[in-house]
């Protein structure tokens, strides 16, 4: 891979590599100019959906390791979302 000015000559362009982000990016930016909301509530709710997100797969590890559900793991990680 040569680099060029800093720039990675890899074959794919800017535009290819970024094209799976386009419609997530898409949905956020009409939802900011259909339904407005602040910035801090959006980043709020991002933070508590990767707290929980991070939860539940703590569960499903600990589940595809032991084969038990360990449910006091889920309650320890709650307070914590919380409390976000």
């Amino acid at each position: 891979m040569a680099t060029t000015a800093g720039v990675v000559a890899d074959g794919i362009g800017f535009a290819r590599r970024s094209a799976p982000f386009a419609p997530p990016l898409a949905i956020l930016a009409f939802q900011q100019v259909v339904y407005p909301l602040p910035l801090g509530v959006f980043a709020r709710g991002v933070l508590v959906g990767a707290v929980t997100s991070l939860i539940a797969l703590g569960m499903a590890l600990v589940y595809r390791s032991n084969r038990i559900v360990n449910f006091a793991q889920g309650d320890l990680g709650a307070a914590p979302a919380v409390l976000v």
